[in-house]
């Protein structure tokens, strides 16, 4: 290490230069981590980073010896731990000479890792505490404290550091809003498609409902007309056009043209003939499991909207497993008591049939969830 100002100004403008191209915080802690340990001499060094409930610090890198004892992504409990609180609110970097004698900090920690000489240099953006980086010394390294010169750099590195990681927060921010709007518009567009497949569905199960009346008319004249050994032919006609009248009624419903008409249902027969509509649009890359609950109490509700909520979840897992997966649909029944009442006040007590859709799919974000149930 160079005590000359000009020579470590250089030097931090070098590596200010640098971060321009880091993109990701990981990248930017990997690039502070190597820039510690070549100019301070250090063997270790460490970034980490607030999550955003502000209440745990993560390591986003380290280097060094500590390397094999810290995985990258533990978390450290701000409010548990006083030393790292008062070091991350600190204005002024914290230095331990020996972790070993100095009761501040936390002697668990310094057991199982071997601290010795401890430097962390707080970092806050828009006065908010964003994460710490430091170096230090372990075990037979023993105590190695920095010089006046070397301190003042790990405050500039920080400054440069925060920096950085407002244009990389400010970046991301950016993507994730392009992101969200892309998906925003990407169902608005499978809702009007739908939308639009419920209207032509129901055209054309009007159609096809005439139709039928014409078959049927023309089927009821002809047993009349002709002797009694075709009947049973006949019949095949009339059994036909009953299956044909029934498609168009859910068609009817999925196309919300149907009145609503509420039934006592078995859940796991509906299920069974959603699993074979689906069977005949489900990609060649995704699985389909059904799981019946045994001994299902009925259920009063109307099939055809039951079946349209059930195939726009469907539909929902499908466009999430692009690559291939499982969508696997359960039924059981359930009891809600008193104890998830009170977690959620707007349950009701009683037996219920839960019915639970989830897939292997990319998931969503903590707004939505992943597995749905009815």
């Amino acid at each position: 290490w160079s005590s000359d100002v000009c020579s470590s100004d250089l030097r931090l403008l070098a590596f200010a230069r640098k971060l321009h191209s880091v993109s990701t915080f990981t990248e930017l802690a990997s690039r502070v981590c190597d820039e510690l340990r070549s100019s301070l001499g250090y063997g270790t060094a460490w970034f980490y980073l607030v999550d955003d409930a502000g209440e745990n610090l993560r390591f986003v890198a380290v280097t060094g010896d500590l390397k094999d004892s810290v995985s990258p992504e533990m978390k450290v409990p701000i409010d548990a731990d006083p030393f790292i609180n008062a070091s991350l609110r600190s204005d002024q970097p914290t230095v331990v000479e020996d972790a070993q004698t100095d009761p501040t900090v936390n002697r668990a920690v310094v057991e199982e890792l071997g601290n010795r000489t401890i430097i962390n240099v707080p970092m806050r953006l828009v006065e908010q505490p964003m994460g710490l980086i430091g170096v230090g010394t372990f075990g037979d390294e023993g105590v190695r404290l920095p010089t006046p010169e070397q301190l003042e750099y790990l405050v500039l590195v920080a400054q440069q550091v925060v920096v950085a990681s407002a244009r990389i927060a400010i970046q991301e921010s950016k993507d994730r809003h392009i992101v969200e709007r892309d998906e925003l518009e990407r169902r608005m567009a499978q809702r009007q498609r739908l939308e639009s497949l419920g209207s032509l569905a129901g055209g054309i199960a009007h159609d096809f409902n005439n139709l039928l009346t014409v078959i049927y008319s023309s089927a009821t004249m002809l047993r009349t007309a002709v002797s009694p050994e075709i009947a049973p032919d006949i019949d095949v006609i009339d059994e036909a056009v009953t299956k044909a009248a029934e498609l168009t009624k859910r068609l009817l419903s999925m196309s919300r043209e149907q009145p609503i008409e509420l039934h006592l249902l078995d859940l796991n027969a509906t299920l069974g003939t959603l699993i074979e509509m689906l069977r005949r649009v489900v990609p060649a890359n995704v699985t389909l499991d059904l799981v019946e609950g045994r001994h299902l109490s009925l259920v009063l509700g109307d099939p055809g909207e039951l079946e349209r909520v059930f195939m726009n979840l469907a539909l929902n897992s499908f466009d999430a497993m692009s690559a291939g997966g499982r969508l696997t649909i359960e039924s059981e029944m359930v009891i809600v008591n008193g104890e998830y009442v009170r977690a959620h006040p707007w349950a009701k007590p009683g037996r219920y049939v839960l019915v639970s859709i989830s897939d292997t799919g990319s998931g969503m974000d903590r707004s939505e969830e992943h597995t749905s149930e009815l």
